[in-house]
């Protein structure tokens, strides 16, 4: 694996599962990737040692695009996965590629090379983002019930139905190749220095569901931060509707809205070249569109009791 794309690792002295955890999939989210950061620094220094099973490593998303410090070079990474396609582009071969497909064939080869090293008893994945807009945390599931216990253990509100909104994603892809537990985890806004502390909870969060962490008080005080910022949020909501934005459209975001607000139905959300756009229901607005680069508007999200 290239020294760019690995942040780093840690291993235990006993058997265990791999956890890998990816940032800066979008090169405008770095948070991720200093969280990762973080924890590793964490782990190391902790004293006394920690009991530790398995291995932790944490992985760069968009290499090229956060060294850029945008959202992507020349189409969107987190659309892009599947096991088709990485296989076609395997055989294209590296010296033929360019860009995200470049990134997505590096990523996944590394991914697949640490699942090759061993027979681990489990794998978990957690990749983590950050949203343009300002606004509070969730998880993004999908509905296998490992991926739905990881999420909920994360403490944020965990969202129902977002994948099937959407295509290309690594929960997707990870869906697709099987026997891997995988969530995104959402920690705030993009720029916002508390989406690095509410990242690096969902990681120390994730070791201890996964069972690398045996010392249930380490990381405590990042489990509370995730708590109390989540204290006020529904547990689970599902989504309700999805505006897709095309590069034609002049999309225009309303300032102001947040994620998990409440909308009317006859609010204006946003302007295009058709005019204003409302929600047709009451509901709560989910990741609006802050940024230039992207294709996806707004979700409508309402609460849920269940999966």
């Amino acid at each position: 694996m290239s020294s760019d794309r690995t942040i780093g690792v840690f291993s235990g002295d006993s058997p265990g599962p791999l956890v890998i955890s990816t940032g800066g999939m979008h090169g405008n989210e770095p948070a991720g990737v200093l969280a990762i950061q973080r924890v590793l620094g964490l782990l190391q220094s902790a004293s006394p040692p920690l009991s530790f099973k398995g291995k932790f490593v944490g992985l760069r998303g968009n290499v090229k695009a956060l060294d850029l410090k945008q959202r992507y070079l020349r189409q969107d990474l987190n659309r892009l996965w599947s096991v088709q396609y990485v296989k076609e582009l395997a055989e294209l071969g590296k010296g033929n590629i360019q860009d995200e497909d470049e990134e997505l064939l590096g990523l996944t080869s590394a991914i697949h090379d640490l699942i090759a090293e061993r027979d681990w008893p489990h794998v978990y994945l957690l990749d983590l983002h950050t949203t343009s807009a300002a606004g509070d945390i969730f998880s993004v599931v999908s509905n296998r019930p490992d991926n739905v216990g990881l999420g909920l253990s994360l403490h944020a509100p965990v969202v129902k139905g977002l994948l099937y909104r959407l295509e290309g994603t690594i929960l997707h892809y990870m869906d697709e190749v099987g026997g891997i537990t995988a969530v995104s985890f959402e920690s705030g806004q993009n720029e916002d220095p508390a989406s690095v502390d509410r990242a690096e909870g969902a990681l120390i969060n994730c070791l201890h569901y996964a069972g690398c962490l045996t010392d249930t008080g380490f990381g405590a005080e990042y489990d509370a931060v995730l708590r109390s910022y989540s204290r006020n949020l529904p547990a689970l909501v599902e989504v309700v509707g999805y505006h897709k934005v095309n590069p034609e459209d002049e999309f225009r975001m309303v300032p102001g809205f947040r994620n998990f607000q409440q909308v009317k139905k006859d609010e204006v959300l946003a302007y295009d070249r058709n005019g204003p756009i409302t929600p047709g229901q009451n509901c709560r607005i989910l990741m609006p569109r802050y940024q230039a680069q992207g294709e996806d508007g707004f979700f409508l999200v309402r609460e849920t009791s269940g999966f």
